[in-house]
């Protein structure tokens, strides 16, 4: 019974940033990665309450799950008992070293990865639904990167970010992230544009909820359900507006 949980409608986390996975060496030669960071927000850790949220972070470990899918395609399911199960770790690691894992037997099959939280000793119905790959597939067509440049500058209230696009073939639309800084979760913001074609220029002018300096990048959205991203362009705002309230005598 879910409801045991009491403050969380069960609805797998991902989608809106919740669990963000980087994998920051490349796979050893024993078979393991080096290092994979996680970062979980605010919602994730602490609920959302309609008063004061905990302290305290309401998951107490995760759970690391793999999956393995035939040919070039990302999962289509989260249930969690339709992956494999990893190692736990305590909710405050957010840096896991030597990652084990079982490279698939067939060279045309890839290995995604996710993870799962456990609510005082309830585990999480599903996995988060932003899976990272780890093995690729033969499959994977190689070639240049999809978005070949990306800048962005700052223009009155908006920020106007422009990109350059190599191959399409894959692609279904592109999305605009921002972060206070390239170390930050970035959020999606504006609409998804569609693609025109092989080697096109895009131009979006989009207003951005910061204040002082960011970065912006561009996320290309593959027919495999996985996303590539363009480098990290910074941004310094020319007009800043600052929150200002005023009182009026009754």
């Amino acid at each position: 019974n879910w409801d045991n949980l009491g403050t969380q409608v069960a609805a797998m986390f991902g989608a809106n940033g919740e669990v963000t996975t980087a994998i920051t060496d490349p796979q050893n030669a024993d078979g393991d990665i080096d290092t994979v960071s996680f970062t979980f927000n605010d919602f994730f850790l602490y609920g959302n309450y309609d008063v004061a949220q905990p302290t305290s972070p309401i998951p107490t470990e995760y759970q690391i799950y793999f999956y393995e899918t035939n040919g070039a395609v990302a999962p289509a399911v989260f249930d969690r008992a339709s992956w494999t199960a990893g190692p736990t770790y305590p909710i405050t690691t957010t840096t896991v070293y030597d990652l084990p894992y079982t490279k698939p037997a067939d060279p045309t099959h890839r290995l995604y990865m996710s993870i799962a939280p456990n609510y005082e000793e309830i585990q999480f119905p599903w996995v988060a639904n932003t899976p990272t790959l780890l093995i690729a597939s033969s499959l994977d067509p190689a070639g240049a990167p999809v978005i070949s440049s990306v800048s962005a500058k700052s223009s009155g209230l908006n920020t106007v970010v422009t990109w350059r696009s190599s191959d399409e073939s894959r692609v279904t639309g592109y999305q605009v992230y921002w972060a206070k800084d390239a170390s930050s979760q970035f959020s999606p913001v504006g609409s998804v544009v569609s693609p025109t074609g092989n080697n096109s220029s895009y131009t979006e002018s989009i207003r951005i909820p910061a204040q002082g300096s960011f970065v912006v990048k561009v996320g290309a959205n593959l027919v495999d359900g996985s996303v590539e991203y363009s480098s990290v362009a910074s941004v310094t705002p020319s007009v800043v507006i600052k929150d200002r309230t005023r009182v009026v005598p009754n």
